[in-house]
């Protein structure tokens, strides 16, 4: 029996840099997203939950919201959490832009993300395989 060839994270590096550089985002919060990106609704203490797995940062959260990455919605009633939280629009398009990336469907073809004035070492390298 032939098992199937799944190739999903073999320029995910590539990928991940790229995308993190064109959205101005550090691959930490990325990894976040990447967390909270099936849950529907979360409260404060679920997101601590998910901060734990990542490098500590006391002001993540409030960064996300600040930058559009996570909507704030009050709960409706007394009795609901006081904090609760979603992912914004622009979180699920870019997860799923990553998740194509990934399969191959919409490798991206420009190299706009990685060409700025003073260039990294990784910026130079990765942008052979764009």
């Amino acid at each position: 029996m032939k098992a199937p060839h799944y190739n999903y994270m073999k320029y995910y590096r590539v990928i991940r840099r790229y995308y993190c550089q064109m959205h101005k985002i550090d691959q930490n919060d990325l990894d976040m997203l990447f967390f909270i990106h099936d849950e529907k609704y979360f409260s404060l203490s679920r997101f601590k939950e998910f901060n734990r797995l990542l490098t500590w940062d006391f002001k993540r959260l409030k960064r996300l919201v600040a930058d559009g990455w996570i909507d704030y919605t009050p709960g409706l009633t007394k009795y609901a959490e006081k904090n609760v939280y979603e992912v914004s629009m622009k979180t699920q398009r870019v997860v799923t832009n990553i998740y194509k990336t990934l399969n191959g469907d919409m490798f991206p073809n420009e190299k706009k993300a990685f060409n700025r004035s003073r260039k990294r070492y990784f910026d130079r390298k990765y942008q052979d395989y764009l």
